[in-house]
């Protein structure tokens, strides 16, 4: 077996061997900013931020920008995909309809556009930064209503500071849904978040018997509220619920958290 360093004693501290270092270790990311929002019809701005990103050799860069981009797409009637690269020439921001990322690129923002107009803009960034990003448990599948014996749909809680060890600063929350009928029902779908001083909504979504009998959709809250002692144990609650006894499908999907630890 041979063993060998990256960065050898020959090498120094070379800025390409450092970025050979951090691309082999870490992923793609946006470290602040770079943020995707509707400014006219067919217009997109880009805040700006810092991110870093590999290029298609696995070295990384940081790429800033210090003022806010305008991109304006000229798919319509498609879904458009934003992308911030590292390493090709002056275009920073790109689109394009093809979901690919370039080899040099992360992807920032989903776009939809419908009749000449911007329809949705969906976060697409992935998140690094001085807090945390944490991928929760995705729940999928989750049939309510008979299968429950005719009970009350329990309410799903995710539960964070178990071990009672920190205050938590609950910083933002993204998560899909899908919601799906079989029988004559309305149906809702409710979140909340606790930090200690009782549920606060974040968002609720229903679903009546009408054509084409599901839903589905993107949940980007901003929450900002923390815990006021470390033996607080804060959750977020997702609450199903129907008007009558019958079957529906629930799927919540891709659930993030941002959140920090605080003094």
């Amino acid at each position: 077996m041979t063993i060998y360093r990256e960065v050898k004693n020959t090498q120094g501290l070379k800025s390409k061997y450092m970025r050979i270092a951090l691309g082999g270790t870490n992923p793609s990311f946006v470290l602040t900013g770079f943020t995707a929002s509707k400014s006219g019809s067919m217009d997109v701005d880009i805040t700006a931020g810092t991110a870093y990103i590999k290029d298609s050799g696995n070295e990384t860069y940081e790429v800033t920008s210090s003022a806010t981009e305008t991109l304006t797409l000229t798919g319509n009637d498609v879904t458009n995909y934003i992308f911030l690269h590292c390493n090709n020439g002056a275009n920073w921001l790109t689109f394009s309809t093809t979901a690919t990322v370039p080899d040099d690129a992360i992807l920032i923002a989903t776009v939809v556009t419908v009749a000449g107009d911007i329809t949705s803009v969906v976060d697409s960034r992935t998140i690094i930064n001085e807090s945390r990003n944490k991928l929760l448990v995705d729940f999928k599948g989750y049939s309510f209503g008979t299968y429950w014996d005719n009970l009350a749909n329990p309410p799903i809680r995710l539960y964070l500071n178990e071990l009672q060890t920190d205050k938590i600063k609950l910083k933002s929350i993204k998560y899909n849904y899908y919601m799906e009928l079989t029988e004559a029902l309305t149906v809702s779908l409710t979140s909340y978040y606790n930090v200690g001083a009782g549920d606060v909504e974040i968002d609720s979504v229903s679903l009546a018997w009408a054509p084409p009998y599901s839903k589905s959709g993107t949940v980007t809250k901003t929450i900002n509220a923390s815990t006021s002692a470390t033996s607080t144990i804060p959750y977020i609650k997702f609450v199903p619920a129907d008007s009558a006894t019958g079957l529906w499908i629930l799927k919540i999907t891709q659930i993030y958290l941002e959140y920090e630890l605080i003094d």
